[in-house]
């Protein structure tokens, strides 16, 4: 991990998108990158030698729900506690600015469950389902 530097800041809309791609993900408009980062609470990126490796951000509205978006690794960078480092920076954000009493969540796949586990997220009841609206 001592080959990364992770650091309070946006990345690019470029970086964004080639990131999100770089997990199977959809790129999305500049223009709604731009929009959509900027409107982020709090955002730490993870650099090597100057390339986004990873990032994570923290969205909602600043006082009674936060959500914990875009945790994204590089492939390239992945199983060496980027993921790990990055939601514990979020993390210290949240205890040290969220009123205790807020919602903080986050949306994830099924198989990274544990992951968010070991910070104290828990998977929401069956009768209590997360929902979408695709589009």
């Amino acid at each position: 991990m001592t080959d990364f530097v992770i650091q309070q800041e946006l990345p690019s809309p470029q970086e964004y998108n080639r990131l999100r791609e770089a997990v199977g993900w959809k790129p999305f408009a500049i223009t709604q990158c731009e929009i959509g980062l900027r409107a982020s609470l709090y955002c730490v990126c993870a650099r090597h030698d100057h390339e986004l490796a990873g990032m994570g951000r923290i969205v909602g509205d600043g006082a009674l729900c936060f959500y914990l978006q875009d945790i994204i690794v590089s492939p390239r960078f992945q199983r060496r506690g980027l993921g790990t480092a990055l939601v514990e920076r979020l993390m210290e954000h949240l205890r040290d600015n969220a009123p205790t009493d807020a919602y903080v969540r986050l949306f994830a796949a099924k198989d990274v469950a544990p992951f968010y586990e070991r910070f104290g997220f828990a998977i929401r009841p069956t009768d209590s389902p997360a929902m979408q609206m695709p589009r």
